[in-house]
């Protein structure tokens, strides 16, 4: 039986970060590892106890305070250094976090002398010039692996992301987001970001008559409120906007297209957990060629991958193309079985 320290942030809803995410699916599809998982002040327990259905019953390391943000707060960040430093005989320690200088040389003193296996989850392409601390890198894309490869890391592997088998189909409510009944609606659930792909996608919609662009956003990012203001002048009527929303299955199974004509996915999953979901529901996706996206499919598979050109963007939306693939591609590829499995061959190696 492995044992394995997951440093995360608090597994503990809402289920809204995808790295977050998949550390949680590790934990539940997993059959031979104990996961020490770090958690607020407060039990998962209840309507929230996630973790009953787990093969190994976790356990759970009440490190963090109450508050949750989507960027580790200062304090969040010390608790969790004091918790590296404190001693345990937990012969691996997991990360899932993104790569950066400053996180890296404090994990790289604090293991000066505590010795551990260490494996580096990296979700998402690193920003700038990564540095590293782990014996072994776990990518979610080819994309990613090969730079971090070029960047000097060592022991590079790739485990795409997975999903949990779906237990029931949602049904579509349209009403329940006050999304209009007789347009083709366009689902964006990115970052309202520069190169997270909304104001493209807004002119495209713009060109494509009776189409409206719903946006499905967190409040994150900078410039995000600038970004907002822009595509609400630009809409108008054809806009959308949800905020987070309570139900984003159903709100995937009421929309007709989901589009992330993304060129730059930083601070997401490379391969974005709610396309892959709606792949799962069997909803056409449209995505921007040149990163990782290319690698959920291919137009069989429900993924229409656009070229960067002038037009392009328009043209495919007024196209046709159905997803009836994705579900098997995502049953295949990506499911969180297949994921748990990979990890765990890793954390077997010596």
């Amino acid at each position: 039986m492995n044992e394995v320290l997951l440093v995360s942030k608090p597994l503990v809803p809402p289920w809204t970060d995808g790295s977050k995410n998949l550390a949680r699916d590790l934990v539940l599809y997993a059959q031979s590892t104990r996961f020490h998982c770090l958690v607020g002040p407060e039990h998962p327990s209840g309507s929230h106890a996630w973790w009953r259905h787990a093969v190994v019953p976790p356990v759970f390391d009440r490190i963090y305070g109450a508050e949750s943000h989507y960027a580790p707060s200062l304090a969040q960040n010390a608790r969790v250094a004091l918790r590296l430093a404190r001693p345990d005989a937990i012969p691996t320690y997991h990360f899932f976090f993104a790569p950066n200088p400053k996180t890296s040389a404090i994990v790289r003193t604090l293991f000066t002398f505590k010795r551990r296996r260490l494996v580096h989850t990296v979700a998402s392409e690193p920003v700038g010039e990564p540095t590293f601390f782990a014996d072994t890198h776990l990518a979610v894309s080819e994309y990613t692996a090969e730079r971090l490869r070029a960047a000097g890391a060592r022991d590079v592997h790739v485990v795409h992301p997975g999903l949990p088998p779906l237990v029931s189909v949602p049904t579509p409510d349209r009403a329940r987001f006050g999304l209009p009944t007789g347009a083709r609606l366009v689902l964006f659930a990115g970052d309202l970001s520069e190169g997270g792909g909304a104001e493209p996608l807004a002119d495209a919609v713009l060109a494509t008559p009776d189409t409206v662009l719903v946006l499905a956003c967190r409040p994150k990012g900078a410039g995000r409120a600038a970004t907002e203001a822009r595509l609400r002048a630009r809409l108008g009527a054809r806009g959308v906007f949800l905020g987070v929303v309570d139900s984003m299955p159903t709100l995937l199974a009421s929309v007709d297209v989901v589009a992330m004509p993304a060129t730059s996915l930083a601070g997401k999953v490379d391969l974005p957990l709610v396309l892959l979901e709606a792949m799962q529901l069997g909803k056409p996706v449209l995505v921007t060629a040149g990163g990782p996206l290319v690698e959920l499919g291919g137009e069989r598979d429900g993924v229409l991958v656009v070229e960067r050109r002038d037009g392009a963007l328009a043209a495919a939306l007024a196209r046709s193309i159905s997803g009836s693939g994705g579900p098997a591609r995502v049953r295949d590829a990506f499911s969180a079985e297949r994921m748990a499995r990979a990890v765990e061959a890793h954390y077997s190696r010596r």
